[in-house]
């Protein structure tokens, strides 16, 4: 470091060059050398103390390091012939009175996008005239600037060339999807690219702002591939955007609690669509309901549901034991994207909270076998329109459809003998039949 009031007042002192080991100037190193006209301060220097540089009347260029965090009250203030200012990304304070009454300033480029805070570091600019002062700020971050403290009083406030911006890193083309349009947002002239042949573009360059659309040709297939578009400013920036293609839905024969084992990191990012066979388990609906955030389709009509006790279930962190041929409890439960569900023939019964908040979901097929839904297993499956129990239903929890709003019309089979309290308290339902000569109780079922 230079110490402080290293060499305060040395008037015949006129040029400084940098030092490698140098990391910090010190409170008032060089204040009031008169006759210093220009510093090289190492790339190593991170702080620049109170004063450092305060009075150095003759001071005309200063190259503040890409390393400095620390830019001290007054540490250039009176500097009266200092006329432009790069102040890097790495700035973390620039304190008050910082260039005060550097009458001479016209230019300050700041290059973070994100405007230092000046809240707590009045008059950094004080005593300049900053109507006919330049700030020139990172692309896209101009309106930031315009109203940020003390940042915002500069006349005219552009941004620097060489922006260039997509709007989205990822663009998915789900269930066959074909085409697409993405936002690109430049202030220079830009080429762009395809990195597969299965997907083009409309141009190969450009400049400014633009709107294009991207077309795929057909998948054909039930994987996923993927391409880069890349687009850049040749030798100043690039921007990549990532193009995921999914083709038919995946069809798997699952061995209960391998699933995880049997899907790849793109298939639980990027499937919208899986088609599942062989037997399944509490731990893999937990991860289809928790590691698969696309999911939108799920066929497990020939699959079968296996008995699991643990603590890796869909339930919950407790050791709890899973019945076979149940959905288990709480399986999809808040999965809102999921529309379109079908459940294995097998299945017997509906665990509690299995399907809750399945906002999405617009019809359930009940398999001819179910004799028990369980409590709130439908609740809040606000897409649901009608409600046909199955043949063989004895029972139904409380809450089980509880705030389907949207279903206006129920039918209630003659083998129902049970029915929870508040089952079916839903706004809207306007016709209930019940297929019996002595129809089941629907006191308390929220009707």
């Amino acid at each position: 470091a230079i110490g402080a009031m290293a060499f305060r007042e040395c008037t015949n002192l006129t040029r400084v060059a940098p030092v490698d080991s140098v990391h910090a100037v010190r409170n008032q190193a060089f204040t009031n050398c008169a006759n210093l006209d220009s510093f090289k301060l190492s790339v190593l220097v991170d702080t620049v103390g109170y004063q450092a540089f305060a009075g150095c009347a003759q001071l005309r260029e200063v190259r503040i390091p890409p390393a400095i965090r620390y830019i001290g009250n007054e540490a250039f203030a009176r500097c009266g012939l200092l006329t432009e200012l790069r102040l890097p990304t790495t700035l973390s304070y620039l304190g008050a009175g910082a260039f005060q009454a550097c009458a001479a300033l016209q230019k300050v480029t700041a290059y973070s996008p994100v405007p230092l805070d000046l809240n707590k570091s009045p008059g950094v600019f004080a005593a300049v005239d900053l109507s006919k002062a330049t700030l020139m700020v990172p692309f896209f971050s101009r309106n930031a600037y315009l109203e940020a403290a003390q940042w915002k009083d500069f006349g005219t406030i552009d941004e620097l060339p060489g922006g260039l911006v997509a709007a989205a890193d990822t663009i998915l083309l789900l269930k066959g999807k074909k085409s697409d349009t993405f936002q690109l947002y430049s202030n220079d002239s830009w080429v762009i690219s395809s990195s597969e042949s299965w997907l083009t573009l409309p141009v190969d360059s450009g400049s400014g702002s633009a709107l294009l659309q991207l077309t795929a040709s057909a998948n054909e297939t039930s994987e996923l591939r993927k391409a880069t578009i890349t687009a850049s400013i040749p030798g100043v920036k690039s921007v990549e955007i990532l193009v995921v293609q999914e083709g038919a839905a995946l069809t798997l024969q699952a061995e209960a609690g391998k699933l995880n084992d049997q899907l790849t990191a793109d298939d639980l990012r990027f499937r919208s669509g899986l088609v599942l066979t062989g037997s399944l388990d509490a731990r893999d609906f937990k991860l289809l309901r928790d590691r698969m955030p696309l999911l939108e389709s799920l066929d497990v009509a020939k699959a079968s549901i296996a008995a699991y006790t643990g603590t890796a279930g869909s339930g919950g962190s407790n050791s709890i034991a899973y019945a076979a041929n149940t959905l288990p409890a709480k399986a999809l439960a808040g999965k809102s994207q999921i529309v379109h569900l079908v459940v294995p023939e097998s299945l017997t019964a509906f665990g509690d909270e299995s399907l809750k908040g399945c906002a999405g979901l617009k019809e359930i097929n009940f398999s001819a076998s179910i004799a028990s839904i369980g409590k709130s297993a439908f609740e809040n499956c606000t897409g649901l329109k009608q409600i046909w129990l199955p043949e063989a239903l004895t029972s139904t929890g409380e809450f089980a459809f509880n705030a389907c709003d949207s279903v206006n019309w129920l039918l209630i089979p003659r083998s129902v003998t049970s029915i929870g309290s508040n089952a079916f308290s839903i706004k809207n339902l306007k016709t209930i039949i019940a297929v019996s000569e002595t129809p089941v109780s629907l006191f308390n079922a929220g009707v």
